[in-house]
């Protein structure tokens, strides 16, 4: 046997073809690409106003409440009551 040649086993030569495969298979499979991610979340949020802005004109009590919404109901409810004590009710 030549000094460069080393005795291999059928099973060696079965797990380097099995090793081959898997990095064929790994390198063949795209990768995430960073620009198509923000390019979908810039979309969605481009649908999202485009969304909000029709709603928000025509028909604002569709549109969910928000934190500003509800201090105000709650600034309101109390003068409501104090205007009620005042009066005595």
């Amino acid at each position: 046997m030549p000094e460069n040649e080393l005795p291999v086993s059928n099973e060696l030569l079965d797990a380097f073809k099995a090793l081959e495969t898997k990095i064929g298979t790994i390198s063949s499979k795209p990768e995430i690409n960073g620009s198509s991610i923000s390019n979908a979340a810039f979309g969605s949020a481009a649908t999202d106003a485009t969304l909000f802005a029709p709603k928000k004109l025509f028909a604002p009590q569709l549109l969910p409440a928000t934190k500003g919404d509800v201090d105000a109901l709650k600034q309101e409810i109390q003068n409501l009551k104090f205007i009620l004590r005042m009066k005595g009710v």
